[in-house]
């Protein structure tokens, strides 16, 4: 069964207050596709945080009843699919075999499952059995973490810009190697998945050795992993306009380009950009403005 992502300006779009002309072929559409069973919608935890912010009460309600009616699987932590996927490369072709086979799983069934995979020792999400998408919005619409959201999103243009500003003087080409090294051992775990043992810093500054030795190689097996890679260089090479809301596209799209068969986006730039990213990863996701093209 396919895997269609809804990107959230989509579904305001169709759903929303104010919905675009074709809103309800596109619905109908929708419904089409549940009730074939072929695809299976999928949303992530953006889609609750951009309906929580939206202005209008409507559109809110419009864009929770939408959702919930196509009944999706929800996009799991992208960092926990990198992780998915790097330790099982690494178990998989290095001899010192510090972890064991992760089975990569990029959805999962309800938003409680969602939510465990976002918790940590510093950000502490309760997944509630039975938790709905509209709980999730309402839990956006009152707590701190919106706020929080809101104001590290607010500082992503001016980051993006420092990043463009260091790609030009040449600074990310001379320290790619640096770059990448930090960036994979920020992924390797500390300890093994089942026995709960410590890896020392030493074997998995070697694991991280051995996987920039073939760094080809680990995207090819690793596509959220390279997706972030593609990304990230597409953005930095880009003279673009960056928007507070590109940080939210990035966050749902590195994971949603690897691993779901089609991206349905209103946003012209990000149906570009992300068909570029899956060029390069060599992902078979189409990324399409309307389902009636599904």
């Amino acid at each position: 069964m396919g895997v269609i992502y809804l990107d959230q300006n989509f579904v305001s779009d169709v759903a929303g207050g104010t919905r675009v002309a074709d809103a309800d072929v596109e619905r109908a559409r929708a419904t089409e596709i549940v009730k074939a069973g072929d695809y299976r919608f999928a949303v992530s935890v953006w889609n609750m945080y951009e309906t929580a912010r939206a202005e209008r009460e409507d559109t809110r309600e419009g864009c929770i009843e939408f959702i919930s009616d196509v009944v999706p699987i929800y996009c799991v932590n992208p960092r926990l699919v990198q992780v998915q996927e790097i330790v099982r490369y690494a178990a998989s072709n290095h001899p010192d075999e510090p972890y064991r086979l992760e089975e990569i799983r990029p959805f999962c069934d309800t938003p409680a499952q969602m939510w465990a995979t976002y918790t940590s020792p510093d950000s502490q999400a309760t997944p509630l059995v039975g938790e709905s998408f509209r709980d999730g919005v309402e839990m956006f619409a009152r707590s701190d973490l919106r706020v929080e959201l809101d104001d590290a999103l607010d500082d992503g243009p001016a980051a993006a810009d420092a990043g463009r500003q260091a790609f030009a003087a040449g600074v990310v080409e001379r320290d790619e190697q640096l770059i990448d090294r930090q960036w994979l051992l920020e992924l390797l775990p500390e300890r093994h998945q089942a026995n709960g043992k410590f890896v020392d810093l030493r074997r998995r500054e070697a694991l991280v050795d051995f996987l920039l030795q073939q760094i080809e190689d680990v995207y090819c097996h690793c596509p959220t992993l390279h997706a972030e890679e593609q990304i990230y260089r597409h953005r930095i090479a880009g003279q673009r306009k960056l928007r507070r809301s590109d940080g939210v596209d990035i966050q749902f799209g590195v994971l949603a380009i690897a691993h779901c068969d089609v991206i349905v986006t209103s946003d012209k730039a990000l149906r570009e950009m992300l068909g570029v990213v899956g060029e390069k990863i060599g992902s078979p996701c189409r990324v399409l403005s309307r389902l009636t093209d599904v």
